[in-house]
């Protein structure tokens, strides 16, 4: 038998609303509401708020959803090459610098 927790949580999957049952209802991550965030383009947020670390899937996610420079800031806290190329490409090279790298780097000026 399915537990009426399961049928909620399919329910709000499949209205679009993965990551806000994630977040505010069963509040702990699992695969399918990850999944259905991502889709949903919360990947950055899920990662943020749900899972409270990071993850490949949630950070390539963020980077394809112009949130690279958020989630090395708020979620790996730490730099990487892949965060950095997407805040430079979203225009945020200069606070990914001053935020997240904290020092001056010839590949985080904005693209000419």
């Amino acid at each position: 038998m399915t537990e009426p927790d399961d049928v909620y949580r399919k329910r709000a999957i499949a209205a679009g609303q993965g990551y806000d049952y994630a977040r505010y209802i069963d509040k702990s991550p699992r695969d399918d509401t990850r999944a259905a965030a991502i889709r949903e383009g919360r990947g950055y947020l899920y990662a943020r708020f749900v899972d409270r670390a990071p993850r490949d899937d949630t950070r390539a996610a963020a980077v394809r959803d112009g949130r690279g420079y958020e989630y090395a800031r708020y979620v790996d806290k730490a730099p990487r090459d892949d965060t950095r190329a997407a805040a430079v490409e979203e225009g945020q090279g200069y606070w990914y610098a001053l935020d997240v790298d904290r020092a001056p780097r010839d590949n985080a000026q904005e693209p000419s």
